[in-house]
């Protein structure tokens, strides 16, 4: 018979990609070719730094909370398998800024191009929730914490495989990035923004995909049945199977 209770993955990647402008006016005093346009041409760089939220276990919310929370990944048991015991919630993010170099044409509109683009990548939230009905001094407790530990460790490993490809992209990004003709500064500076966006929300899509298919790997029927069994059958002491008798 499959187990009634079981632990339980969320996935919420909740994609944040804000982008912040601080454009240069110093354009004189930056060594640039120039196109036939009369707009700088920059060999731009691209700077990634870490992004490590500290990780957070919360032991407020009920089985019944944890099941019914968003963003949970589908359940190999089905949907009216069980209670989930607990869940690791992670969320990803890129955050850009970028310099710029502007310059202005006589009588002509504004040219712009990227200088330095800054990147911070990886996990803005990570918190492993664990179903309140578990003391946390119980054995079960335990098998539950070191399931949704191994998850984490499982974020730990894509983040660090994933951060040179991510790297890679942003850097074809800015090769491919060419100067940018505008009324204003501030046009010129939003449509380099948007081309940022765009490749950040693809890289990102692209991480989300990788990550939950190596999350999907530990959930298993086989694994969600070893846990709730283990112990002795102690869950059935904290969480007992709905109707039956005492």
């Amino acid at each position: 018979m499959n187990p009634r209770f079981f632990p339980y993955r969320t996935s919420t990647a909740a994609v944040l990609a804000a982008v912040a402008v601080w454009a240069s006016p110093a354009a004189a005093q930056t060594p640039a070719a120039q196109t036939p346009a009369g707009c700088p041409v920059l060999a731009a760089q691209v700077v990634l730094e870490p992004m490590e939220a500290p990780l957070r276990t919360d032991t407020v919310r009920s089985a019944a909370q944890l099941t019914a929370m968003p963003g949970r990944a589908p359940s190999p048991l089905g949907r009216q398998a069980g209670r989930a015991l607990g869940l690791t919630a992670a969320e990803f993010a890129a955050r850009s800024r970028f310099q710029m170099v502007f310059q202005q044409q006589p009588g002509g509109p504004v040219c712009g191009a990227l200088k330095t683009l800054t990147i911070s990548f990886g996990y803005a939230r990570r918190t492993v929730y664990i179903a309140r009905e578990l003391p946390p001094q119980s054995c079960i407790y335990g098998e539950v914490m070191g399931h949704e530990m191994e998850h984490v460790a499982i974020d730990d490993r894509v983040l660090a495989e994933f951060r040179p490809r991510f790297q890679q992209q942003m850097e074809g990004l800015v090769e491919q990035l060419r100067p940018v003709q505008g009324r204003s500064a501030d046009q010129v500076a939003r449509a380099i923004q948007r081309s940022v966006e765009s490749v950040i929300n693809r890289s990102l899509d692209e991480f989300g995909r990788e990550r939950d298919r190596r999350q999907a790997r530990l959930d298993t029927v086989e694994e969600y049945t070893r846990v709730s069994r283990s112990c002795g059958g102690e869950l059935n002491t904290y969480l007992p199977v709905p109707g039956a008798r005492r």
